[in-house]
């Protein structure tokens, strides 16, 4: 059983970390309405280790990492998306002191929290 859990998560936080990078460029490309300036694009690059390593850290703090997706409950829904939402916040908060959010467009954050919740919750529900 064991190992079987330890496969899940393996899974699990594969899936998580290629969303969550999925995500952040994904936002960017609507922000930008698919052509990322150059100026953002290094931000972007820059930015993405920063995004998947405090989303992943929020969402193991959340145990969104324990237990059986196969039954995915609507509590198990509720806690990826106070995740995600807390996740975005520690990232706005991190961007706005360290950058004072220059060259961040603002939406991006919003848009990258929409997708994140959305692919995360899905790839639960269809696991």
């Amino acid at each position: 059983m064991t190992k079987f859990l330890y496969k899940n998560f393996f899974i699990i936080f594969i899936v998580d970390v290629l969303l969550i990078g999925f995500s952040w460029y994904f936002a960017h490309l609507l922000r930008f309405n698919f052509a990322i300036p150059d100026s953002s694009l290094v931000i972007l690059q820059r930015f993405i280790p920063f995004v998947i390593i405090i989303k992943i850290i929020v969402f193991y703090f959340f145990n969104l990492y324990e237990g059986m997706w196969r039954y995915t409950s609507l509590a198990d829904l509720l806690s990826i998306l106070k995740a995600a939402g807390i996740a975005s916040l520690v990232i706005i908060f991190l961007s706005f002191f360290t950058h004072r959010l220059g060259g961040f467009s603002r939406s991006i954050f919003i848009i990258d929290w929409v997708l994140t919740l959305l692919c995360v919750a899905g790839s639960r529900v269809v696991i």
